[in-house]
């Protein structure tokens, strides 16, 4: 029961369940703490896991990974540590792949990355999650030279990317401006893994084919995109138009936006800038007049 409200969000009902038992065992723990580390609730889901302790129970391979996912979700390095050390004396999960990839997903969401490294290289064979885990923590940090070698080293290793490692990779290419590898990676995600990229993975394209200034480029991705365009891409869009200076398709896209929220400021504040940066003012004012009468 506690496990069944957890997965479904219902943590009061959860806890209600929980509260109530007469033999509080390690099963219901670990239910309770996972239930909330799913809900992204990581500094309830820690507090859970002293109790847990302090009630006398042992942990299990299941609740150090997610009290480590808990760390990870609120940069609690510190505890991340402790728990480290804690498995490191006790000798469980030494070559878990479930702790391992835990451990590497907290230091390099906590930006501890030699410590993610360290951890990641004494894993005999890390999985998907692992090798994502610490491509995207490069990527975060902006050390895109290094995500990318991974990304190369974990498809040399013949483990099988998936969408969430396509998305970082994309994003560390959107930051570092490189526009043909982002292209390059967009493309083998589907040619090559057989992977449909998502809205987020377009959304990436478009965003990096925007800041380099290929606007014709840009509006093929946009029109071949199986979904319907989001309001944050025909806002990048239009911040590209901007930079560029194309009045005409930022008017396209400033009009594809207003029909998906008419009463979306950023979308005329944005063209009313475009306008005023091509010396066009008297069209900034009639936008302008558009966001009073909104």
């Amino acid at each position: 029961m506690i496990d069944m409200y957890a997965r479904c969000g219902m943590l009061a009902k959860a806890k209600s369940v929980f509260s109530k038992l007469k033999v509080r065992d390690r099963v219901s723990w670990n239910a309770l703490i996972a239930g909330h580390v799913e809900q992204e609730q990581g500094k309830k889901a820690l507090i859970l896991y002293k109790q847990m302790r302090t009630h006398g129970v042992s942990p299990h391979v299941i609740t150090y990974t997610c009290a480590l996912r808990a760390c990870g979700t609120i940069g609690a390095i510190d505890e991340g540590i402790q728990i480290h050390n804690e498995l490191k004396e006790s000798g469980i999960g030494k070559k878990d792949v479930f702790i391992g990839s835990a451990l590497v997903d907290m230091y390099s969401k906590c930006g501890a990355l030699v410590k993610a490294d360290e951890v990641f290289n004494q894993l005999p064979s890390p999985d998907a999650l692992t090798w994502t885990a610490l491509i995207t923590g490069y990527a975060q940090q902006a050390e895109i030279d290094i995500a990318l070698s991974y990304f190369d080293r974990m498809r040399k290793a013949g483990v099988k990317p998936d969408q969430i490692t396509f998305l970082s990779v994309l994003t560390a290419c959107n930051h570092a401006g490189l526009v043909d590898k982002g292209e390059q990676y967009y493309e083998v995600m589907w040619t090559d893994y057989g992977l449909s990229p998502s809205i987020k993975h377009h959304s990436c394209l478009v965003d990096l084919l925007g800041r380099a200034g290929q606007l014709d480029r840009l509006m093929t991705i946009m029109n071949k995109t199986p979904f319907q365009p989001t309001m944050v891409m025909w806002l990048n869009v239009m911040t590209a138009c901007r930079k560029w200076g194309d009045v005409h398709l930022g008017r396209q896209a400033f009009e594809q936006a207003i029909r998906l929220d008419s009463t979306e400021s950023a979308a005329y504040v944005c063209m009313a800038n475009i306008y005023a940066d091509a010396g066009m003012y008297e069209n900034a004012k009639e936008i302008e007049w558009m966001i009073m009468t909104e």
